[in-house]
């Protein structure tokens, strides 16, 4: 249930029979080898596409099948449009009104047998006059029939007939009980801090790229909107990624939105997806309530709960999501209020008036969203999710105590950007201030300069609301809307960026000044870990950021067998793969890159080499007594110590097949970008 008008031409988009492919990932569907309805193969590995069709030019056929919401339609005949199908839309046209109920009703690609009749929720209160998109399963038909005022006006519709496949990151996400959002750093998604419950990022569900021009985001959360997508409850926990994945290319595609209309996505099994792009750490403005877009976070549960109940274990991941969002910008009331000016048509209520911080889709527009039963559970929901407020706040307490000691909302603002790990500090943004975690100290500041902080300036030294301030390694000043930095040559310095990177170990500088850059990252427990061996993956996603993150789009069929849509730096490895960086390894069928292999010293020395973009043709070096023609990679090894990067062990050999530590990749780095004047 989701509201945004399109920048498109809406009838521009609904040409009978095209089909609209998104690329993201993975392998097989289950629907490999059928057609869809306008005869082209079915997707696979990730795929969906959309097949557009005129009801006025589709068959009538007589139908069967309890219609639980609608039980005075049984029997009544539909359209019929075969091909393989998995989800399910309608949309009408701007100059007629809209249907009283549009129903779905798919037959199974396996038995044959029809489906009990899907009703799909009207998103009567947009521009584009159109259907929830609704998931019936894998399909050979659909049956859909549309009726106003008792009367049959199918045939006025354009069905949209969505196809889903399986990825093949969906089994493993649905098998480990989640995604690792929280456990690691994604290129596509900033990891939340403190609290955060675990969810499978945009990347790890496979969404499709958008334009970051086109979102936006609001000064402070007022709320939590409570949804359910309507459709089918049969759907497997394997196929919930699916379901994302179709919505938001019915959202994006079809309906020409920005991005997935919802911030939060929690199937019935309890897995949280991260919906709308921007970072669940920041109060993205989502396309899910007419006039309550911006300011709330719309969490919806997948699955129709107009006579039945939210599973226990869908009901808790919405009630841990929605305490982490309100908790982290210091809202400790699930039952108070904010103030919300509204002034549109098509909602409930205009004008400025109060709404309770958790409130449902039902309660501000037109729509039977998030369903009855579950409207009914929100006094439950409720509770369930002020006793984990109430947790939230003995268990980490620090930001909220600074918070409150340091003025509030007077005099700090509201809350952009929740409570994250930036280098070394722990930092919730507000509109007027910064709160700041680092070294078992947590200070809060009165700051114009919030949004603009970095954490090489260290903490502030004093409060202001004026153009200047000071910082422990320099001084911050704001002129013509521009911003800049001038460092101290005296100024105290501020904490390590990591716990185990202490001053006197070798290569420290190094570490500390790559982190400052952005090009390495540690642990969420400010953990580097220096002399661990470091992956392959890693490495490129190292020299992709020193490369300037060039813009580039990757393919939809990897060049490796082992890497596929779901590995979290696919794009960096296809992009080291397009520029010559790396070829991988020659095997049976293809090749592979062997992502999760420690790079040895000797390829490390390749990765550097094709990178400077240099020639071998002037090096002469003889300084390591262990590197000779019988390598591989001899004149690029000889090249590190030519120029500069490498200096070898004190016995003056390299150790080509030795693994590269973490620590000895931090000193090849800052020399390599040192020697290209990147530094």
């Amino acid at each position: 249930m989701s509201f945004e008008k399109s920048p498109f031409n809406r009838r521009a988009l609904f040409k009978i029979g095209a089909v609209t492919p998104l690329a993201v990932a993975g392998v097989g569907a289950v629907g490999m080898g059928l057609a869809l309805a306008d005869g082209s193969p079915a997707p696979s590995g990730g795929d969906t596409a959309v097949v557009d069709r005129d009801l006025a030019r589709t068959s009538t056929v007589d139908t069967q099948g309890a219609s639980e919401q609608n039980p005075e339609l049984d029997g009544t005949p539909a359209k019929q449009v075969a091909g393989y199908i998995t989800m399910a839309a309608a949309t009408w046209p701007d100059d007629i009104d809209a249907p009283d109920v549009v129903e779905f009703q798919g037959q199974d690609v396996n038995t044959g047998d029809f489906s009990d009749w899907i009703s799909a929720e009207l998103m009567t209160d947009i521009e584009e006059r159109a259907t929830d998109a609704v998931w019936i399963g894998p399909s050979s038909a659909v049956n859909v029939r549309a009726y106003r005022d008792g009367q049959d006006i199918s045939e006025q519709l354009t069905v949209h007939l969505i196809t889903t496949s399986e990825a093949g990151s969906d089994v493993r996400l649905a098998s480990s009980g989640g995604g690792t959002g929280i456990t690691r750093i994604l290129p596509a998604t900033v990891t939340p801090a403190t609290g955060a419950p675990t969810f499978i990022t945009r990347q790890e569900w496979n969404a499709g790229t958008v334009k970051a021009s086109r979102l936006s985001y609001a000064k402070e959360l007022k709320a939590i909107c409570i949804h359910h997508t309507g459709g089918s409850n049969t759907y497997t926990q394997a196929q919930s990624p699916q379901l994302v994945r179709g919505m938001f290319t019915y959202h994006t595609t079809t309906l020409g939105w920005a991005d997935l209309g919802y911030n939060v996505v929690v199937d019935k099994y309890g897995q949280i997806f991260e919906g709308r792009a921007g970072g669940l750490h920041r109060n993205v403005a989502g396309a899910h309530a007419r006039g309550f877009n911006t300011g709330s976070c719309g969490i919806s549960v997948m699955g129709d709960y107009m006579n039945i109940p939210v599973p226990t274990a869908a009901l808790d991941a919405v009630a841990t999501v929605a305490a982490w969002k309100l908790a982290s910008t210091f809202t400790q009331d699930v039952y108070g209020s904010a103030e919300w000016t509204v002034n549109l048509s098509r909602v409930k209520r205009t004008g400025t008036y109060q709404m309770p911080n958790l409130f449902a889709h039902r309660d501000v527009n037109y729509t039977d969203c998030p369903g009855d039963t579950y409207y009914g559970q929100l006094p439950a929901l409720r509770s369930l999710v002020q006793q984990k407020l109430i947790d939230f706040k003995s268990r980490y307490p620090e930001h909220l105590v600074a918070y409150v000691n340091g003025g509030g909302r007077g005099s700090l603002g509201t809350v952009t950007h929740v409570r994250r790990a930036e280098g070394a500090y722990d930092v919730t943004r507000l509109t007027s201030g910064l709160i700041l975690t680092a070294g078992g100290r947590t200070t809060a500041h009165k700051s114009p300069f919030a949004s603009d902080w970095k954490p090489s300036w260290g903490r502030p030294l004093d409060d202001t609301t004026g153009t200047t301030q000071r910082f422990e390694n320099g001084t911050a000043t704001k002129a013509n809307g521009k911003v800049s930095f001038s460092p101290s040559t005296n100024s105290t310095p501020g904490p390590r960026h990591f716990i185990d990177v202490p001053d006197n170990l070798i290569f420290a500088h190094e570490i500390n000044t790559l982190a400052d850059r952005g090009v390495i990252r540690g642990w969420p427990d400010r953990t580097f870990r220096p002399q661990i061996p470091v992956w392959r993956d890693a490495v490129i996603a190292y020299m992709y950021r020193i490369a300037g993150e060039p813009a580039y789009t990757p393919p939809r069929r990897s060049p490796f067998l082992d890497v596929d849509r779901s590995q979290p730096f696919y794009k960096e490895i296809c992009w080291a793969h397009s520029t010559g960086l790396t070829t991988g390894w020659k095997v049976r069928g293809g090749w592979e890159f062997r992502p999760y292999q420690p790079i040895l010293r000797d390829a490390m020395a390749t990765f550097m080499f094709r990178a400077s973009g240099e020639s071998l043709a002037n090096v002469h070096f003889s300084g390591f007594k262990d590197v000779n023609s019988s390598l591989i990679f001899e004149k690029e090894i000889k090249w590190m110590g030519w120029a500069g990067i490498s200096r070898g062990w004190d016995d003056g050999t390299y150790r080509p097949f030795n693994n590269t530590t973490r620590a000895e990749l931090a000193a090849f780095l800052y020399r390599y970008m040192e020697r290209r004047g990147l530094l």
